[in-house]
């Protein structure tokens, strides 16, 4: 195992891809009909088709290449072929889509028809059910990022872990785990860095992995489709301090999060997450965006990415030229596909407050949309 250890600059000028519009889908139609909630994945299969995966009216909408809605797959209900909850999507090379169910303890998988093809279950880890955030398929078996309570009386051992799991359901390794003891009669509490899941990993065509698991570092675990460790990849980096509404709000997140625990406390970091989205390229490089590069601040340029080579060095950054909201918007890239979700936060905050009054949560600037970018090489 080695660790590679990257100064804050880049050892090459950077690159600009211009952020052309293909097409665009509005989250409701000119006779106010609803076509989509809340997207929190988008897929894109070998033939372009584009997947959005719905976390709020836990469904997949399939569009194609142009943007065209095809069809559905699935719906929110408690019989074959349902989903109880949406987390995650996966697309493997037959088209096939693999829904991570948190609420189910399960994954479920469709055709590209939308035929139900059944459901896999992961097995107790450490006597505790395994409830699956996000999901890969790899060499063999699969990639899952999960969490697990196993409690004992006022006491609790909650887990948040990825890990490679057989085909059978069992566990064949953990690659990172964050073990989190809780103690309702001392009280409980969730500070950001210490309690968050392992939610920024990724994988590559061969079944490596990657994890950047630590909130204020900018590290990432890079393992082989075995799940050994084969590098640490390091960038000196500056911490972005959040402004005074972004802590409040991301406080109001958190403990919207965590009111599974009626009794318990939160705080937040005074800085965002150093290391924000993972991505390996069909090209063998990593890109990697952070605090610094989802803000630039930078004239016309809507997004700035750390781009390192399968050797873990910092070669480059890559710089989106465009617009976007940095904190209201997900980005999703695929290819040379860039796919914007537009006031992405504020339906999620809406999603966390549903039976209260969360009007003030509610999305401005119009009705939500999925807009599709062609990245094309300026210079």
């Amino acid at each position: 195992m080695e660790v590679v250890s990257n100064p804050e600059e880049p050892a090459h000028p950077p690159v600009t891809y211009d952020m052309k519009e293909l097409w665009r889908l509005s989250s409701e139609a000119a006779n106010g009909f609803l076509v989509f909630g809340l997207i929190s994945d988008v897929e894109v299969d070998s033939l372009g088709n584009v997947y959005l995966l719905d976390t709020l009216l836990m469904t997949i909408h399939v569009l194609s290449p142009a943007g065209e809605y095809l069809r559905s797959i699935s719906q929110e209900g408690e019989g074959p072929g349902d989903l109880r909850s949406a987390n995650d999507l996966f697309i493997d090379s037959e088209g096939n889509a693999l829904v991570a169910e948190y609420a189910a303890s399960r994954l479920s998988r469709f055709s590209p028809e939308a035929i139900p093809l059944g459901t896999w279950e992961p097995a107790r880890v450490d006597s505790a059910l395994v409830r699956p955030y996000g999901v890969r398929l790899v060499p063999g078996g699969l990639a899952l990022e999960c969490r697990s309570l196993r409690p004992r009386g006022d006491r609790a051992t909650l887990r948040y872990f990825c890990g490679l799991f057989n085909q059978d359901g069992s566990l064949q390794k953990k690659l990172f785990e964050r073990k989190i003891e809780l103690d309702r009669a001392k009280g409980i509490e969730f500070r950001e860095a210490e309690a968050e899941r392992v939610w920024c990993w990724t994988t590559d065509d061969r079944g490596g992995v990657y994890l950047a698991p630590e909130y204020s570092e900018y590290r990432i675990l890079c393992f082989d489709n075995r799940g050994v460790l084969q590098r640490i990849i390091e960038r000196k980096h500056r911490r972005v301090q959040r402004t005074a509404e972004e802590i409040e709000e991301e406080l109001a997140i958190l403990t919207a999060e965590h009111q599974a625990f009626p009794n318990a406390s939160c705080s937040v970091e005074s800085y965002r997450r150093a290391v924000v989205n993972l991505l390996a390229r069909d090209d063998g490089c990593l890109w990697v965006r952070t605090a610094e590069g989802w803000a630039p601040g930078e004239s016309g340029i809507a997004l700035i990415v750390d781009e390192f080579q399968a050797d873990g060095i910092f070669e480059r950054q890559v710089k989106l030229q465009g617009r976007i909201d940095a904190r209201e918007d997900l980005i999703r890239i695929h290819g040379d596909l860039c796919f914007r979700m537009t006031s992405s936060l504020g339906s999620y905050v809406s999603a966390l407050s549903a039976g209260t009054d969360s009007s003030e949560h509610r999305p401005a600037g119009g009705a939500p949309e999925v807009i599709c970018y062609q990245l094309e090489l300026v210079r």
